[in-house]
């Protein structure tokens, strides 16, 4: 055949190859947008189920403590070395599971006096009478120096009638964290040995705090 044919032709295995080919690459980039899309897809997915945890979380109200004996204002006594007076620490338990106590601002310390802020945290009802919370405050030095926090836990249990409770739970203790936020000493409340006892606080009865450790009984009115 002249020359001219193959010119004015193509070549029939050559075409099949291009097609080949071509199918190839249009098959990939078919596959490569498929997978971009379901990638985006999952990706909207996943966003939208985090979302809707988060607002789920978010709308979650707070434990309705409303009747529980504990919810109040109370008069704590702490026990303090042998011998020493109870420190005095007025506490109060709201009904939405906040908690918030009071207690002496400045301690000599070996080192010098130290300052702590209020308590502030949150409790729950471990049962009918009882409920358990933690609270942290903020310690710094005489200078005004960060030194880090104290979280208080402490497990409570009301009486019968709903006048005092008292924490004799081996459980309560003491966490000491440094500016760092890591633990630096964790200090037992030794309650079962050393209890701490509180005094609802109502209107009009004047009670004063004022027994010694080791005689951290309920307040007479």
């Amino acid at each position: 055949m002249p020359d001219e044919w193959f010119a004015g032709r193509s070549n029939p295995e050559t075409t099949g190859e291009r097609r080949k080919d071509t199918d190839m690459v249009a098959t990939t980039r078919r596959f490569g947008r498929e997978i971009v899309t379901v990638f985006f897809l999952v990706l909207l997915l996943g966003g939208s189920v985090f979302a809707a945890r988060v607002a789920a979380s978010a709308d979650q109200p707070a434990e309705d403590l409303t009747g529980h004996p504990l919810v109040g204002v109370w008069l704590a006594l702490v026990p303090g070395a042998p011998g020493t007076p109870a420190v005095a620490n007025p506490t109060i338990f709201t009904a939405d599971g906040q908690v918030m106590l009071v207690a002496p601002g400045t301690r000599s310390e070996q080192n010098g006096v130290s300052v702590a802020s209020g308590g502030i945290g949150t409790w729950k009802s471990t049962g009918e009478r009882s409920g358990a919370f933690t609270a942290v405050r903020v310690l710094s030095d005489a200078d005004g120096t960060y030194l880090g926090t104290a979280t208080i836990e402490g497990h409570l249990t009301v009486s019968e009638d709903g006048q005092t409770n008292s924490d004799t739970s081996p459980r309560s203790k003491v966490t000491f964290r440094n500016p760092a936020g890591e633990v630096a000493q964790v200090v037992p409340g030794y309650r079962d040995l050393h209890p701490v006892t509180s005094t609802r606080i109502v209107a009009g009865a004047d009670r004063e705090a004022g027994p010694t450790c080791g005689q951290c009984g309920p307040l007479e009115s």
